[in-house]
């Protein structure tokens, strides 16, 4: 480490969510990395691949994460449901650099808001994060 706290500081603290897709000519760098992101909505055939990093002070092997997808526009069709994925996710001590990749041809809607929550039953601590996602 390089005593830089690059995504904030605490017990346990998660980094802004960043979205793309393959294909697109926007690029970020993740702890040496190279990932295709996109500003334009997003084609919904596509997977989409969500990245984040976790520092944490302490190991959380027996961490959870909550990931879902809910449409927020007016124009989504009514009954349109979105997604809720639930999955182990332990933490390392230190900077953890994490990649998904989400389906989300069948979502209905164009607009949804993105949410991820990282939860130590061990301890309680609970981190939580959010950010946009446009399909078309």
């Amino acid at each position: 480490e390089d005593g830089m706290t690059p995504i904030g500081s605490g017990s346990l603290v998660i980094s802004d969510l960043v979205i793309g897709a393959e294909g697109s000519a926007l690029r970020w760098n993740a702890a040496g990395t190279e990932v295709t992101l996109s500003l334009a909505p997003l084609d919904r055939a596509v997977p989409v691949r969500l990245y984040y990093q976790i520092r944490s002070q302490q190991e959380r092997p027996a961490a959870v994460a909550t990931l879902s997808v809910v449409p927020e526009d007016n124009g989504t069709p009514a009954g349109a449901k979105g997604l809720r994925i639930r999955f182990e996710a332990p933490v390392l001590r230190g900077l953890n650099v994490e990649q998904r990749e989400l389906d989300v041809s069948r979502l209905r809607g164009h607009t949804f808001r993105v949410t991820l929550t990282i939860a130590d039953p061990g301890n309680g601590a609970t981190v939580t994060r959010t950010a946009r996602l446009e399909l078309k």
